[in-house]
C-alpha cells in the first residue's frame, strides 16, 4: 500500500512507479523516478507521434509533428536535469529547481516533492522559510535542519523523529507539517498526510498566497493518488481561485480531475486553456492518462487547435507577403530602406518554408514573427515620412545658414559699424568741450583778430586759453553782440560765429555717429534673427532625425527578434 500511494502520487500511469525505482543519477530514488517518468513520456509520445501520421485525423501532419519536436525537446531537458542531478540534489538546489520547472509541463506525474525538497534547500519558498526561521528558537531550527537532511537522503524514520519533536516547539509550523505530509505519503498513510496537509493550510496564521497554493495543490494531488476525484477537482478548484493567471499545469491538473469526476465539459474547457497559456502542453495532453475518458474528444480538440493556429500561420504570413509587396508597389523611396524590407522578405520566406512541415509550436511562432513583421511594415509610411521630413528640414537649414552667412554671419552680431560708433562717441565725448573753442580760435586767427574785444593777433598762449575758457569768451562776445557794440567793439564777433561752427560740427558728428550706430544694430538684430533662424532649423532637422533613427533601430529590432531567419543588422537609410 505504501509504495502504490507514493507510486500514484508522483506517476499517472496506469501501471504506478515506485518510490525506489530506477536509481541510475546517483542512488537516491527521486532522481531515479524523475528518469523513469521520463522514459515513460518519451516512449508514449514517440508512438503516439507515430500512430497520428498513419491516421486520417485533421491536421494529423501539425499534432505529429508537434508530439516529435516535444519528445525531442523533453530529451534534452532530461539530458541537462541529469547533469545537474550527478553533482547531487543538495549541491544543484537553484539548477534542479529550473529544471523540474521546465519537466513539469512534459511529465505525466507529480514532481511537487522534489521541487519543495530544493525550494527548502535553497531557501527560495517566496519568503515564508525566512519568517519561519526568524521566529522559532535555536533548539526547533537545529530539529528542522536534522528533519530535512533525513528526508532529502530518504531516511524516513528519522526525518519523522526530528520533525516531530519540532512540532512540539510549534503545532502550527507550516514547513514542518508539509513534510510530515509528505513523509506518510511515502509510508502509505493516506489519511495522516491528508491531516497534516490541511492543517498546514488552516493552523498557521497569515499564510502567504503562494505557499496556501502549494499545499492545495499537494494535497489535490494526494486525493487524486487516493482516487477521490470529486474532492480533487474542488481543492484544485479553489487552488486556481487563489492565481490571477492560472499556469497551463495547473490547469491541465484541474482539467484532468475533472475528467476523471465525470465532468467532460469543464475537462475539455480546462485542457484547451491549459493548452493555449502553455504550448508544451500539447503534447503531453495527447499522452496523458488522466485524460482517457475523454481520448476522442481530446484528440478532436488537438485537431482543431492545430488546424486554426495553421490557418493563423498561414494567414499572418500571406497578410506580410502582401503589405510588402502593395507597400513595394506604390513607394520609391523603400529602395533607401533596401536591408530592412530584404529581411522582411527574406523571413517571409523562409516562413513559407516552414509552415510545410510545422508543428504546432511553430505554428504558433510563425503567427506572432509574422504579426511582428506586419506590424513593421504599418510603421515603414511613417518612417518614410520621417525621412522625407528630414531631407525637407535639411534644405530648410540650408537656406537659413546661408541666409546667416548673407546677413553677416558673425558671431557678434553687432557687428564692425557699432563698435566703431560706439568708440567714436567716447572720443567725442571727451573733445565735446574743446571742439568749439577750437573752431572759435581758428575763426578768430583767421579774421586777424585777437580774443574779443582786444584787437590783438592771437599767439600760441593766448589761443591755448581761448580753447579753454571758450565759454567765457563766447559770453563776452555774445553780450557785445546784444549791446549794439561799434564796428570797433564787435571784433568778437568771429569768435561767437566760431563757437556757433564748432558746435554744429560736434552735434552733425553726433548724429551721424548715431546714424552709424542705429544701422549697426539693425544689421546686428538682422544677423542675430538669421541665427536664431538657423537654429531652428537645426534643431527641427536633429529632432525629426533622432526620431528616423530611433523608428529604425526599433523596427530592426522587431525584425531581428521576429525568429526567423537572419535578420539585417544595420541599414543604409
Amino acid at each position: 500500500m505504501a509504495e502504490n500511494l507514493a507510486g500514484r502520487y508522483f506517476s499517472d500511469w496506469p501501471a504506478p512507479l515506485t518510490v525506489r525505482e530506477g536509481t541510475v543519477l546517483g542512488g537516491r530514488s527521486r532522481e531515479g523516478l524523475v528518469a523513469a517518468l521520463a522514459r515513460q513520456q518519451l516512449q508514449a509520445q514517440k508512438a503516439l507521434a507515430s500512430e497520428v501520421m498513419r491516421s486520417s485525423l485533421a491536421a494529423a501532419e501539425v499534432v505529429g509533428n508537434e508530439l516529435q519536436q516535444q519528445s525531442a525537446e523533453l530529451a534534452t531537458a532530461m539530458q541537462e536535469l541529469g547533469e545537474d542531478l550527478l553533482a547531487g540534489l543538495s549541491e544543484a538546489t537553484t539548477a534542479v529547481t529550473d529544471r523540474i520547472d521546465r519537466l513539469e509541463d512534459s511529465i505525466c506525474g507529480s514532481l511537487d516533492e522534489i521541487r519543495w525538497l530544493a525550494a527548502q534547500q535553497a531557501q527560495t519558498l517566496e519568503g515564508v522559510l525566512e519568517t519561519l526561521h526568524n521566529s522559532r528558537s535555536v533548539e526547533a531550527q537545529q530539529l528542522i535542519r536534522q528533519g530535512f537532511r533525513h528526508l532529502l537522503f530518504e531516511e524516513l524514520d528519522e526525518a519523522e523523529e526530528r520533525l516531530k519533536l519540532a512540532l512540539s516547539y510549534d503545532t502550527t509550523d507550516h514547513q514542518v507539517l508539509i513534510n510530515l505530509a509528505f513523509i506518510e505519503i511515502h509510508k502509505g498513510n493516506g489519511d495522516a498526510a491528508k491531516t497534516y496537509f490541511r492543517r498546514a493550510l488552516t493552523l498557521p496564521e497569515n499564510l502567504d498566497v503562494p505557499s496556501k497554493k502549494r499545499a492545495l495543490w499537494a494535497l489535490a494531488r494526494l486525493e487524486y493518488a487516493r482516487e477521490e476525484y470529486a474532492s480533487a477537482l474542488t481543492t484544485a478548484s479553489s487552488a486556481l481561485h487563489l492565481e490571477s493567471k492560472p499556469s497551463g499545469s495547473a490547469l491541465l491538473a484541474a482539467g484532468a480531475y475533472a475528467a476523471l469526476s465525470g465532468d467532460s465539459e469543464q475537462s475539455l474547457m480546462r485542457v484547451r486553456s491549459a493548452i493555449e497559456v502553455e504550448p508544451l502542453l500539447f503534447a503531453r495532453v495527447a499522452v496523458d492518462p488522466r485524460l482517457e475518458s475523454v481520448r476522442v474528444r481530446v484528440f478532436s480538440l488537438l485537431s482543431e487547435l492545430a488546424s486554426s493556429t495553421r490557418q493563423k500561420a498561414k494567414d499572418a504570413t500571406s497578410s506580410t507577403a502582401e503589405h510588402l509587396s502593395r507597400l513595394r508597389r506604390s513607394s520609391e523611396e523603400l529602395g533607401s530602406y533596401r536591408e530592412l524590407t530584404q529581411a522582411i522578405e527574406e523571413k517571409t520566406e523562409a516562413a513559407k518554408a516552414r509552415l510545410a512541415t510545422a508543428s504546432y509550436s511553430d505554428c504558433i511562432e510563425l503567427t506572432d514573427s509574422m504579426s511582428t513583421l506586419g506590424a513593421v511594415l504599418e510603421e515603414i509610411p511613417l518612417l518614410l515620412e520621417l525621412h522625407a521630413n528630414c531631407h525637407r528640414l535639411r534644405h530648410a537649414a540650408d537656406e537659413a545658414g546661408t541666409s546667416y552667412r548673407r546677413a553677416g554671419g558673425a558671431d557678434d552680431p553687432s557687428g564692425g559699424l557699432v563698435r566703431f560708433a560706439e568708440h567714436s562717441m567716447r572720443v567725442l565725448s571727451v573733445a565735446t568741450y574743446f571742439i568749439p573753442g577750437l573752431f572759435a580760435t581758428m575763426r578768430s586767427a583767421s579774421e586777424g583778430s585777437g580774443s574779443p574785444g582786444t584787437g590783438e593777433e592771437v599767439n600760441g598762449g593766448v589761443g591755448c586759453a581761448m580753447v579753454l575758457a571758450w565759454p567765457l569768451m563766447y559770453l563776452l562776445a555774445l553780450i557785445e553782440s546784444c549791446a549794439g557794440a561799434t564796428y570797433e567793439q564787435a571784433q568778437g564777433i568771429p569768435y561767437r560765429d566760431g563757437v556757433h561752427a564748432g558746435v554744429l560740427l560736434v552735434v552733425a558728428f553726433w548724429v551721424v555717429l548715431g546714424i552709424l550706430k542705429a544701422v549697426g544694430h539693425a544689421k546686428g538684430r538682422l544677423v542675430s534673427q538669421r541665427k536664431i533662424d538657423l537654429d531652428q532649423a537645426r534643431g527641427l532637422e536633429d529632432e525629426e532625425e533622432g526620431r528616423l533613427q530611433d523608428l529604425l533601430q526599433r523596427l530592426q529590432e522587431q525584425v531581428h527578434g521576429a525568429g526567423l531567419g537572419h535578420a539585417n543588422e544595420s541599414d543604409s537609410g
